[in-house]
């Protein structure tokens, strides 16, 4: 290692730290601009709090999950809605891709159409309907690799506590493992069809969800 070679580290180190500071600006805009146009007088965060959303939100390249940092920051600035943020939902939001963050986001949307319904007894249905979900949620932004994704992305919705079973199927300690492949080969035979385990959004990430848009008010 010469002095070419730190000098190179040293302009990486410049370039990334001018790509934090351009995140962290971007992220108070939009913070600003959520609470401005709601009309609300914003209350100082809990340092602990501000510290860690602006510390991850400064390394999230990705737009969705860039927006849901600055609603996470905006609810924890707005007096109405601010008991709702936990600091546990920054360390879910640092775990989530965004294709994942994307289906779980579909799938609030899904149980929460109906405000009469309460979503804990609303079935999300099985794989093969989670599998469609993925797909919608992520659009032409999904690359097929035989499923590999999805079923990473609901393995780690399980791990966080985000998705378990429906009511239904409370019951089941695990689902089957049935991969994509099982899906599809059973929709073309439909004798072979398995029966699936149904799965249903937790509270947890229904109150998480909410937490990380703006406007939302838990029931």
């Amino acid at each position: 290692a010469g002095p070419a070679s730190e000098e190179i580290g040293e302009t990486l180190r410049d370039r990334i730290k001018v790509d934090r500071w351009k995140r962290q600006v971007r992220l108070l805009q939009k913070v600003n601009e959520n609470l401005k146009q709601a009309g609300v007088d914003p209350q100082p965060v809990r340092p602990r709090l501000l510290l860690s959303i602006t510390d991850s939100a400064s390394v999230e390249d990705d737009d969705f999950l860039h927006d849901a940092w600055a609603a996470l920051l905006a609810n924890a600035a707005d007096p109405k809605v601010r008991r709702n943020v936990k600091p546990y939902y920054v360390e879910i939001l640092k775990q989530l891709s965004d294709d994942q963050a994307k289906l779980l986001s579909g799938l609030y949307d899904a149980v929460t159409k109906d405000p009469l319904r309460e979503f804990r007894n609303i079935s999300l249905g099985n794989v093969g309907d989670l599998w469609e979900a993925y797909k919608t949620a992520n659009g032409d932004t999904i690359e097929f690799d035989g499923g590999d994704d999805f079923e990473i992305a609901l393995e780690n919705l399980e791990r966080l506590g985000l998705i378990g079973p429906s009511p239904d199927h409370a019951s089941q300690i695990d689902p089957p493992e049935i991969s994509v492949s099982d899906i599809e080969s059973a929709t073309e035979d439909s004798d072979s069809q398995p029966e699936l385990f149904e799965y249903s959004l937790t509270n947890l990430a229904y109150h998480f969800v909410s937490a990380c848009r703006r406007f939302e008010r838990p029931r």
